[in-house]
């Protein structure tokens, strides 16, 4: 698989609410109860002001019962936590009956690593009868008396911070694995049978992110209707390669995104296998500085999904946005590729496969991407800028890729695996050539550039 300049015509950027992506406040209902040893995760970045966490509970388990007039919320709270950055401090409290007034605090701790504009991944562990908190490496309460019983916990509502994302990971035994929406997370994946380069079949689900670009109608000299993938970053954006818009961006109307699918063609959706969903383009938004002029510079877009507000793709087991990486995020040694491409340089179209393919590719040194593609005739480094390169032997994106996700999760997260978008295919010279590894747009480069819009 591998999404080369030659065929695409990317508009990926789909956003999904449960993406997360910079949001000040989020709400997620708990439907399978909180079991012990079972961590609820938050990401994101301190702001210049206070941040609260706040758990709910189930409206029996309230002394007193529910205040009338409050709205559908329980007003009992197992867990209050407070962080305060300014003054680096976090306060952990409770509130176990519904004519209390106030919180009822139980202890207060500072750290260095609550402070303005500090990125942080938060995890509250439920235990027996208490909670550990834990703030990056560092445990900041370790026995946070539980007066209610986590069991009971139906709702948690966050405020006051820039959140990427929020999920529950569940331990059951030797196994981890994430029930509760966030972007970059996955359903349990079913196991199914049914290429990218070297690639095999993917599970449905195992990547809920992947998007395709179509034609909405073939024509003699364009016969088929898949021709670029894209990843899906919110409700209602797809984040792709800009080569793959030259076509779309003067016929918007002649395109279309697919998310949720598994087998890319006109079948109805297959039942417990995929969650097909198509999108009519709103807009499409290349990189400003995009240049195909001595190889391809700043190949990177946006495309905006047509919907409801700010409500498109529906979420579910098959369709759930990626995450953005984290500036400071390291960059593991092997990703994950996938897509609809070819499976070998010399494939046609009407080869492709029609289930979605997926490998795992190699990381490399960006020197090592220079060295193997070389300078042009007039002495230009082939390998631009704000690239990464990826390949591992017989394995590669080819056409029909491009646009596609490079996905890896974070080194010090590989248990939870959550997954960010490090890179978006964008070419190379065959297809899983010896010493030509696949290039890919490095996504953390155009952060704020991505924001800008879908923020």
């Amino acid at each position: 698989m591998k999404g080369r300049a030659v065929q695409c015509i990317l508009l990926l950027l789909v956003a999904v609410d449960f993406s997360l992506q910079q949001q000040r406040n989020i709400y997620k209902t708990i439907t399978d109860p909180i079991q012990t040893e079972d961590e609820i995760v938050f990401e994101g970045k301190f702001l210049n002001k206070k941040m609260m966490i706040r758990f709910f509970s189930e409206a029996n388990s309230c002394a007193g019962g529910m205040t009338r007039g409050t709205g559908r919320s329980p007003q009992c709270h197992p867990l209050v936590l407070t962080f305060k950055p300014r003054r680096h401090q976090m306060t952990a409290a409770f509130k176990g009956q519904v004519n209390e007034p106030n919180d009822i605090e139980i202890d207060t701790v500072s750290s260095d690593l609550i402070s303005v504009n500090n990125r942080y991944r938060i995890i509250v562990t439920a235990n027996e009868r208490s909670y550990t908190v834990r703030l990056n490496d560092q445990i900041l309460m370790d026995t946070v008396i539980d007066n209610i019983g986590h069991e009971h916990i139906s709702e948690i509502r966050a405020y006051s911070s820039h959140y990427t994302a929020l999920y529950v990971v569940r331990n059951r035994g030797t196994s981890k694995y994430i029930t509760e929406t966030g972007c970059g997370t996955r359903a349990q994946i079913r196991t199914h049978e049914a290429r990218i380069v070297g690639g095999s079949n993917a599970k449905p689900g195992e990547f809920p992110w992947q998007v395709a670009l179509r034609r909405k109608t073939t024509y003699p000299w364009a016969p088929y209707k898949h021709m670029c993938g894209g990843s899906l970053i919110a409700s209602c954006w797809v984040l792709t390669a800009a080569h793959c818009l030259s076509a779309v961006v003067r016929r918007t109307n002649s395109f279309s995104i697919r998310v949720g699918d598994l087998y890319n063609d006109d079948s109805a959706n297959f039942d417990g296998f995929e969650q097909q969903q198509d999108f009519d383009i709103e807009r499409v938004i290349p990189h400003p500085n995009y240049n195909d002029s001595f190889g391809l510079l700043n190949d990177i877009a946006l495309i905006q999904l047509r919907g409801s507000g700010s409500v498109c793709a529906e979420i579910g087991d098959f369709v759930r946005p990626i995450c953005l990486p984290p500036p400071e995020m390291l960059v593991p040694n092997r990703c994950h590729i996938s897509g609809w491409g070819a499976q070998n340089w010399t494939d046609r179209p009407a080869n492709y496969p029609h289930t979605l393919q997926k490998a795992e590719v190699r990381i490399h040194e960006f020197d090592y991407c220079r060295r193997a593609y070389g300078r042009n005739d007039l002495g230009i480094y082939k390998v631009a800028d704000k690239t990464m390169c990826a390949s591992d032997s017989g394995v590669d994106s080819c056409q029909g890729d491009s646009g596609g996700p490079l996905a890896c999760t974070r080194i010090e997260q590989e248990q939870s695996k959550v997954f960010y978008l490090l890179g978006v295919t964008s070419w190379g010279e065959g297809c899983a050539t010896e010493g030509k590894p696949g290039i890919y747009t490095k996504v953390s480069d155009f952060i704020n550039w991505i924001n800008s819009y879908i923020s």
